[in-house]
């Protein structure tokens, strides 16, 4: 009778002590992994270094990536490092958004040119027209919502969402490489999908960026955070997706200054110009029924100023004489008067781009200047028209 009593005693007083072994061991190889982990993260820095997502980039479902609030980083690059700081609402300026009622707000919409990518907030093109505005015009304020890589069909998205901002005007700096983006169809990037209506015209449908366990991944797990800070899982990832492109860079459209347009393909051109007017046509239709008055600016493509032998051109021409024939917004090229200030001053290529593309990227300091001169006249006149009183 005593016996079983015993081996109950002898297998209860056993327990805490496998329980401490099994603790133990689940330390050692929680301690061994998390060793691993910090030694293949020091290893990859050394080795090879990867290109993290930039830390003032917040996923976000509907547009992919938005500018995180109240940001003071230095972006470090390869062809430019420059400091970015963004306000209370992620705008990419140093004063917040004035609600007061005297003063009128514009919402200054587009890419990473708009954005001031590799160049100081106060070199870029926006804060250059801002305070050409700012001594004309003070009681009117431009708001700068540009955003890296964002194409026009972002534009919309983001012009849906600045209702609480009471505008008064908009003006979306269209990028020549907004064509070859609109037709971008991968997961990671597009906000919109097309397709051919039974009459040939292009319909659009608004869609969520990222597949569902991507956007649960970065709810509920530290997968964005990782993104952002851990060269190893950058690695892992690009082995495991088998995907050797830049972290970071959103799957779009590749290939050089116009970012894969063919020339030669007159079905691609012909789809790439209908895809864009068709969201410029949205575009349209939100500002008529919004009655929000609104600016369409072009960002003219390298070739325009230094190769205008290039038959991409050809397919921009086309494209902006639809939209200069467009009746609900306002279309400005500043080509002719960029053209004729490369022509007097002498200056090539490299002398106003960043060598960040193929060949070359974004507007250098000199470039920001020289486009800003270009538009700021007409952009002031129409803020004028607009915002002001008689």
């Amino acid at each position: 009778m005593d016996a079983p009593e015993g081996n109950a005693r002898k297998k209860a007083t056993s327990m805490p002590g496998r329980w401490r072994s099994i603790a133990r061991k689940a330390l050692l190889l929680g301690g061994s992994v998390l060793v691993s982990l910090v030694l293949g993260e020091a290893a990859v820095r050394l080795v090879t270094p990867q290109r993290l997502v930039r830390g003032y980039f917040a996923a976000d479902p509907e547009l992919g990536n938005v500018t995180r609030a109240n940001q003071r980083l230095f972006d470090e690059g390869s062809v430019s490092s420059y400091h970015v700081r963004t306000n209370r609402m992620g705008f990419r300026m140093d004063d917040e958004v004035d609600f007061s009622p005297a003063r009128r707000r514009v919402l200054v919409v587009g890419d990473s040119y708009v954005f001031g990518w590799g160049v100081e907030i106060e070199d870029s093109f926006f804060a250059r027209v801002d305070r050409g505005l700012r001594n004309l015009l003070p009681s009117v304020q431009l708001l700068n919502a540009g955003v890296g890589a964002y194409s026009t069909g972002h534009v919309y998205k983001t012009l849906v969402r600045a209702d609480a901002l009471d505008l008064c005007a908009a003006v979306y700096f269209m990028n020549s490489n907004d064509l070859a983006d609109n037709l971008a169809t991968g997961v990671d990037y597009r906000v919109t999908s097309y397709r051919r209506g039974s009459d040939g015209s292009i319909e659009l449908k608004d869609e969520l960026v990222y597949s569902p366990m991507k956007r649960f991944l970065f709810t509920h797990t530290p997968y964005g955070w990782l993104n952002q800070h851990s060269h190893l899982f950058i690695l892992v990832k690009r082995f495991a997706t088998r995907a050797p492109r830049q972290a970071g860079a959103p799957n779009r459209a590749s290939g050089g200054p116009a970012f894969g347009l063919d020339p030669d393909s007159l079905e691609a051109s012909e789809l790439a110009i209908a895809v864009t007017l068709a969201h410029a046509e949205r575009l349209q239709r939100f500002a008529v029924r919004r009655g929000l008055p609104l600016l369409v600016v072009w960002i003219p493509a390298w070739t325009e100023l230094f190769r205008p032998e290039s038959a991409v051109n050809e397919i921009f021409r086309e494209l902006k004489e639809s939209l200069e024939a467009s009746n609900g917004f306002t279309f400005l090229d500043p080509l002719p008067q960029m053209n004729d200030s490369l022509d007097a001053r002498g200056l090539e290529l490299l002398d106003i781009f960043l060598p960040d593309g193929e060949p070359v990227g974004h507007f250098n300091r000199l470039g920001n200047e020289i486009y800003a001169r270009a538009v700021e006249d007409e952009v002031i006149r129409f803020v004028r028209d607009t915002c002001t009183g008689p």
